[in-house]
Formats: C-alpha cells, sequence, structure tokens
C-alpha cells in the first residue's frame, strides 16, 4: 500500500517514486459485468531533464543504454480483465487480489507485467504516467501477443496506436495520469 497517501488516484496525484514498487489495485465502478477490459500503464512523455511540465527538454544522456528519448514506455499492460473484476476493484494480472469466489482469470491475462516508474541515473524531477481502460469487441478473450518485456529496453518506442487499434480498443472508456516525483536517493 502507499503510505502517507489515501492511496485513491485522482488525476495529477503527485506520488514519490519509491513508494510505488507494487502495482496498485484499479478500480472502474462503471465497468459491465458481462464485458473484458485491457488495463494500460503508459508513460508517453519519456525521459526529461527536469520536472514536467516545467520542461519538455529531452534528458541529453541515455536512458538503460539507449541513446535518446525512449517513449512512449510500455509500463504494464493486462487484457481480458472481468468487468466484475474492475467494478471490485483488483490489481490486473494478480488474481490472489480477487474475491475469493472468483475464477482464476478474474484479474485479467498479464501481457506485460508491471514495471515500477523508475529514474536509474536520471536527473531528479517529476514525471507523468497515464492509465487506460478499454473495452475489449468481442465476450471472448483476446490472445495478446507475447512481448519479450525481460529486457526492458525492449518496452520502449513502443507503438501503442497501432496496438489498440489492431486490437479494438478504442476509444478508451476511462483515464487517470498521476505524476511521480523521482530523486537519486531513491534509486
Amino acid at each position: 500500500s502507499i503510505r502517507t497517501y489515501s492511496g485513491v488516484e485522482h488525476c495529477g496525484n503527485l506520488y514519490l517514486q519509491p513508494d510505488l514498487s507494487a502495482p496498485p489495485v484499479v478500480r472502474f465502478p462503471h465497468a459491465s459485468t458481462s464485458i473484458l477490459y485491457t488495463f494500460l500503464m503508459l508513460d508517453e512523455v519519456g525521459v526529461l531533464n527536469g520536472s514536467w511540465p516545467l520542461t519538455y527538454e529531452p534528458f541529453p544522456g541515455n536512458c538503460c543504454g539507449v541513446q535518446g528519448n525512449p517513449a512512449p514506455i510500455r509500463h504494464w499492460l493486462v487484457g481480458n480483465i472481468p468487468g466484475a473484476s474492475l467494478k471490485e476493484g483488483v490489481v490486473p494480472g494478480d488474481g490472489s487480489t480477487c474475491a475469493s469466489s472468483a475464477s482464476p482469470l478474474c484479474a485479467g491475462s498479464v501481457v506485460t507485467p508491471y514495471l515500477q516508474p523508475g529514474t536509474a541515473g536520471l536527473p531528479s524531477g517529476s514525471h507523468p504516467y497515464l492509465h487506460f481502460i478499454f473495452e475489449q469487441p468481442d465476450k471472448e478473450p483476446i490472445a495478446f501477443p507475447a512481448f519479450d518485456d525481460e529486457v526492458v529496453t525492449n518496452r520502449f518506442h513502443w507503438n501503442y496506436s497501432a496496438f489498440l487499434h489492431a486490437y479494438g480498443l478504442w476509444p478508451k472508456k476511462a483515464s487517470n495520469w498521476m505524476v511521480i516525483y523521482h530523486y537519486p536517493q531513491a534509486d
């Protein structure tokens, strides 16, 4: 759980980077119990040289061995989440957070495991992260591709627009965003 915060995210909440080591619970009270959903956490801004929104200047060094800005970055992607689970609140992809009578797939299918917002070797500052919920077009689960996410750089430069359109996941049903403050001591 997030310390010193209510844990409830409203658009633009500010969190400290070390407080997000575990993935958060996602709740969508307007979810339909007969529909499957996809959840996405995205970093569309990438690596900045300072604090957002004060600067959009890219970090001049490299991030994780990649020169230049790696945005957009896929931080977390879970599909096939039952609407009933989102209504109650669930950590997408973690069945242990579902109600006791839930099915084994009650939290959906992990496409990309949660990646804590990080700052390795980067200057201190604040940074936005986007959260989206998409309604899946069919009642049957989608067989999403297996991304090679063991290497973090494989999450960089992700064409999320092509992915969403390929699986009929547009328009979004809900969105939110948070700002993470990071500082060198956090790593």
